[in-house]
């Protein structure tokens, strides 16, 4: 009897079709109930489906309870239709279909006697009634108050993300309080390239090729509770592109704006201007009405922005003695460069004007190809170059320096829907690529007492690509209260890189003195080649929502994951074997068995609250840059270290002068466990009236096996400073300069640092958002959010480039604790944005708007100033200055 059973379910799913509330990464659903004014059901009624323009997408009727259900619908802005005989007829507008989100809308039908000649038209009072829910970016919002043109710039209106701190573009810094590269963009259900430089980790990510008004909406997903949501540790940023609809239209457009910063040379000494030159068009429309639409966009811009002074203090502290004024800083420089090396460094010691243009497009068709079958086809790109571009946390201003960008990705969709049953096909291939050169090459130069830099960056050159082909397909059935979903997806990455931090050399001086008298420190990282390697990410899931009632459904499923690396890329270093018995070569892997739960209880009443809930693990691959760093410290880059007095440069000093020279490796540890995050979260909203909603969510994530970085090869402690702090090898005072003797702070004086990445790292990370919205079509709209979040870990550093700033200082504990356990570099804990627009009424209607937001700073460890490597480790950005309780 049991097998019988078994068999009978078997059939039921295959052979009767379903389809209540199907969830999907690029369609949404509506669902819904038609009542009198004293909450009883209408049955039968007639509901009109219309897009934004009024032109109709669906009829459906409701049943005898007065429910009704739309599945898979394209995200968008809708209006519905309510009709039934003896009542009066009510149009509710803003009705808003949001990706992988159900909407829930109660709709009020008051008795009419006949003749009705009149539809009354009302602001909808709708909730997202999914398992998870998140911000929602849609209308004008996506394009209102932007500074650039691509959906980077949505950042700067959300709480939900770490976002920029400094006026800089781009999408975040950090996403759930971990590095932004364990984030992810997924556009029209496919996952898109957020191509970052790994030495740059406090760069915000940006996605040029996609224009925020060639967009249709954004939601920001902490916690993505459907299976069918590939993990990541961080956030995700899903979009969906615009459609075209109703008659063809041709909107182009032209803006300009620009500023002096006016005359006053100590703040615009350069006497520069900021400027934004914006050029575009989109056409849209109906090639065959309800079969076939296209839309087109195109956009180009341009922008200007001068910097102030590229040091923090410019002045010097002397006084000119014919003027009596201070002087600057950048003509000492520029002299002592000129008087004792006869070089001019000018350009790169004055105020930078930074510039950013570029070009970017994307397509959209959309055709019905019958009853139940629809197929979608985009294709979006970019190229873009930008001149001196901010180059996060080091002391180079970036001038001298140039990056080349380009984005291309194209995506291929087919859904195919039956009454209880759909599938949906996915085909994307993309490729990005990032290219950063300096053609006025001069080696990064610090000046230790002043604080100050001027070169190029040790992050330069660089160039990076990858190319993905990614395949996904879900296929959903409902068999009486249940909607079973599942799916495989696959994706195979081909990543190039061609960097290394310090391969253009670095010197560090004491202050301006020494500088010129050529005393100082130099290193330089060389025969480090190119990374080329592929990655595969393969995964299946399967899940089930069970409508328990009608107002409670629990999701309950499970996803595996499995994550490739090439296995003959990282060979075994005999060497480094011979002298320490470490084995070195051994390649990670990752994945995993990710089960998920969560629950949705929507009252579907007047009440309109809705209340959810989930939990759930999520994996992460290795981090591609990671493993490239892994490939070119194998055995062949070295690392050339001086000390002491130099008369070439800018130049690199002979062997002579820099004789010591060790191997680096980075090894990762046989024991490596993939990445994997728990995942919680709970939320309440309620309408508060048409088209206001207010939402209070909280979530909590736990990261463990987050790779920590070990130098295998550090020496014993030589010695202790003050407060007891451990000292590995000799140091050596010049002037302001205090550093390790080249070879003195090694084990094995063969090697420079060897890196051991052990999966002993993991991260905290709590969060609380209260938001209240307020869309209308006419008049004022208002969205106002808070959030606050703290954040915890034990990975110090990745804020910097440079590996050796990712080392603890005190790798046996300080006074018995994990002197790393603790606040995030991440951890950006009070985030506000309040955004207001209105819009007149009329056939020309004037749209005001405006913006306010704050966010705390990014935590500070007070530490020795740059250039001061007071425990010997080879960092002198990772030495706290206070040891001690406070207080």
């Amino acid at each position: 009897r049991p097998l019988r059973g078994m068999v009978g379910l078997v059939l039921a799913l295959l052979v009767f079709p379903v389809l209540a509330d199907a969830q999907s990464l690029s369609s949404g659903s509506l669902r819904g109930s038609v009542v009198d004014p004293a909450g009883a059901p209408v049955s039968a009624a007639e509901i009109s489906l219309e897009d934004a323009r009024g032109a109709l997408v669906r009829v459906i009727e409701a049943d005898f309870r007065g429910r009704f259900s739309v599945p898979l619908l394209p995200p968008g802005t809708y209006r519905l239709l309510v009709e039934q005989v003896g009542y009066q007829p009510v149009r509710y507008l803003n009705v808003v279909i949001a990706a992988g989100q159900a909407t829930s809308l109660t709709a009020t039908l008051e008795r009419r006697p006949p003749p009705i000649e009149s539809v009354v038209e009302l602001e909808a009072t709708t909730a997202m009634a999914s398992v998870a829910a998140g911000r929602l970016v849609s209308g004008s919002e996506l394009g209102l108050l932007g500074r650039r043109l691509d959906v980077g710039d949505l950042s700067r209106g959300l709480t939900e993300l770490g976002g920029v701190h400094d006026g800089r573009d781009g999408l975040m810094i950090s996403g759930a309080g971990l590095p932004a590269r364990w984030s992810r963009l997924v556009v029209d259900g496919v996952q898109e390239a957020l191509l970052r430089h790994p030495g740059l980790p406090g760069e915000p990510a940006s996605a040029p090729a996609f224009a925020r008004e060639a967009l249709d909406q954004a939601m920001v997903l902490n916690r993505a509770a459907d299976n069918e949501w590939r993990g990541t540790p961080g956030s995700i940023l899903a979009a969906q592109s615009r459609r075209g609809t109703g008659a063809f239209g041709f909107s182009p457009y032209v803006t300009f704006s620009g500023s002096s910063l006016g005359g006053a040379a100590e703040d615009n000494p350069a006497d520069s201007s900021a400027s934004s030159l914006q050029i575009g068009a989109a056409l849209s429309g109906a090639m065959i009405p309800d079969t076939l639409s296209v839309y087109f966009r195109a956009d180009y811009q341009r922008l200007q922005q001068p910097t102030a002074v590229p040091w923090a203090r410019d002045a010097t502290g002397a006084a000119d003695p014919e003027t009596d004024q201070p002087i600057s800083l950048r003509n000492l420089v520029t002299n002592a460069a000129l008087d004792n090396y006869g070089t001019n460094v000018s350009h790169f010691v004055q105020p930078t004007l930074r510039t950013w243009q570029g070009f970017s497009t994307l397509g959209r068709l959309d055709w019905r190809l019958g009853a139940s079958t629809q197929l979608m086809v985009r294709a979006a790109g970019a190229s873009w170059e930008e001149r001196a571009p901010q180059v996060g946390s080091d002391l180079m201003s970036g001038a001298g320096v140039e990056l080349e960008g380009q984005d291309i990705s194209g995506v291929v969709g087919v859904t195919t829907s039956g009454q209880r049953s759909a599938n949906e096909l996915r085909v994307g291939v993309s490729t990005a690529k990032r290219t950063w050169t300096a053609p006025q090459a001069l080696a990064a130069t610090t000046l230790a007492s002043e604080g100050a830099g001027f070169g190029i960056g040790s992050e330069f050159p660089a160039a990076f690509s990858v190319t993905t082909i990614d395949i996904s397909d879900a296929f959903q059935i409902a068999w009486e209260q249940h909607q079973v979903k599942f799916g495989i997806s696959a994706a195979l990455r081909s990543h190039r890189q061609t960097y290394a931090w310090g391969t253009g050399g670095r010197w560090h001086f004491g202050n301006v003195d020494r500088f010129g008298e050529g005393q100082g420190d130099w290193m330089q990282v060389t025969n480090t080649g190119q990374a080329e390697f592929n990655t595969t990410e393969v995964g299946i899931f399967a899940q089930d929502a069970w409508q328990i009632s009608p107002e409670l459904q629990v999701q309950i499923g499970a996803r595996y994951e499995s994550y490739g690396l090439p296995s003959d890329k990282l060979g075994v270093h005999q060497p480094w074997v011979a002298a320490t018995g470490i084995e070195s070569g051994f390649v990670p892997s990752g994945g995993g068995l990710a089960p998920r739960l969560g629950f949705v209880w929507d009252g579907r009443g007047r009440s309109g609250l809705v209340v959810r809930g989930s939990v759930g693990l999520h994996y992460a691959a290795v981090d591609p840059a990671i493993f490239a760093e892994a490939m070119q410290f194998n055995g062949a880059g070295q690392v050339r270290r001086g000390q002491g007095t130099f008369t070439s440069w800018p130049a690199a000093p002979s062997a002579a002068q820099a004789p010591w020279s060790g191997t680096r490796l980075t090894i990762f540890s046989p024991d490596y466990e993939a990445p994997r995050t728990l995942k919680a979260d709970f939320g309440v909203s309620r309408p508060l009236g048409a088209g206001t909603n207010i939402t209070f969510s909280g979530g909590y994530n736990h990261t463990d096996y987050l790779l920590r970085r070990q130098d295998l090869n550090r020496a014993g402690r030589t010695g202790t400073a003050q407060g007891g702090r451990p000292v590995y090898g000799k140091l050596v005072r010049q002037g302001a300069l205090v550093s390790a003797e080249p070879g003195s702070n090694r084990r094995f004086t063969d090697f420079d640092m060897v890196s051991g990445l052990v999966s002993s790292g993991y991260a905290d990370y709590y969060e609380f958002t209260a938001s209240l919205e307020r869309r209308v079509a006419a008049g004022l709209t208002v969205v106002a959010s808070y959030t606050y979040s703290k954040t915890e870990d034990n990975t110090p550093g990745l804020i910097s480039g440079n590996p050796a700033d990712q080392l603890n200082p005190f790798p046996e504990g300080l006074d018995g604790a994990d002197w790393t356990d603790g606040r995030s570099d991440f951890d950006v804990p009070h985030r506000m944005s309040l955004s207001g627009e209105y819009v007149s009424g009329g056939r020309t209607p004037i749209t005001l708007g405006a913006r306010f937001r704050i966010r705390s700073g990014l935590p500070f460890t007070p530490g020795f100033q740059h250039g001061v490597d007071i425990n010997g480790d080879g960092s002198s950005a990772n030495d706290p200055v206070f040891l001690g309780a406070v207080g």
